[in-house]
């Protein structure tokens, strides 16, 4: 009877420890089970960015219906060549000057006749300029472009014309008051910088008759470098009735206009 209650008690006994024993196991594999991997995330790189000088002026030459205008003369007007390996919108790039943020404007804000033949950065490509249209005066040794996850510094000569006033600038006009019907000539700008910093001259060419009312011709642009001179020449060829050419009169009126000034030539063919 005695020894039955003991084989009875031991029994419990080993029974307790082996119902203890396999909920320690239990308790290991569930503790020791790995957490689900996590999703990784991968932040999208910026677009990489090339940015260099294109130019800087003191007016922008517009387009007004049919001829050419200079426009915004008390501005300075700062262009700039980006190239982006991705698509990074035109908004995305800011112009910082003299404590103050430019966006760059439309393309052809303001009928910029650039902007009709020569790339602009914009929504069908990520290769072309950018135009921004700063105060004529200001404190440039701080100016920067910024895009996201970059910036670009313009060397101290550029931000040395953003704070000097524009050196001012003598323009020669020439051309023949005589020329063949359906031959070409010769107009040319020759342009003197005066000042004692280098300066961008810009000036719009249209023309009046023969057989249009009026018509673009040129945006003349030359940078000329203190004290020294600049000759931009261009090749012309006029069409007319025969019955209207030969009896001594214009048969052409050529505009020319320049920050501050500008110049007439007529032109009769023979």
């Amino acid at each position: 009877m005695r020894r039955r209650t003991v084989l009875t008690a031991c029994g419990v006994g080993v029974a307790g420890l082996a119902g203890c024993t396999d909920d320690t196991r239990s308790r290991t594999r569930t503790d020791n089970r790995a957490d689900p991997p996590a999703t990784a995330t991968t932040p999208t790189p910026e677009p990489a960015v090339s940015v260099t000088f294109d130019s800087l002026q003191p007016a922008r030459v517009a387009l007004d219906t049919d001829y050419l205008s200079i426009s915004a003369a008390e501005r300075q007007h700062l262009f700039v060549a980006v190239e982006s390996e991705g698509r990074l919108a035109r908004d995305a790039f800011a112009f910082q000057f003299d404590g103050e943020t430019y966006a760059p404007l439309e393309p052809l804000a303001r009928g910029t006749y650039r902007a009709y033949g020569d790339g602009a950065y914009g929504e069908e490509t990520s290769n072309g300029w950018l135009l921004f249209s700063l105060p004529e005066q200001g404190d440039g040794s701080t100016a920067r472009l910024s895009w996201p996850g970059g910036e670009w510094t313009p060397d101290e000569s550029v931000r040395a014309r953003l704070t000097a006033p524009e050196p001012p600038m003598a323009a020669t006009v020439s051309m023949p008051e005589r020329a063949e019907n359906g031959s070409a000539f010769t107009l040319s700008v020759e342009v003197t910088n005066e000042g004692g910093i280098g300066g961008r001259f810009v000036a719009a060419v249209s023309r009046y008759g023969p057989q249009v009312a009026a018509t673009p011709v040129e945006r003349v642009s030359a940078f000329v470098r203190p004290g020294e001179s600049v000759t931009r020449t261009y090749s012309q060829t006029l069409h007319a009735d025969t019955d209207d050419v030969g009896d001594g009169e214009p048969d052409a009126t050529y505009e020319f206009q320049w920050v501050g000034s500008g110049a007439e030539r007529k032109v009769g063919l023979t």
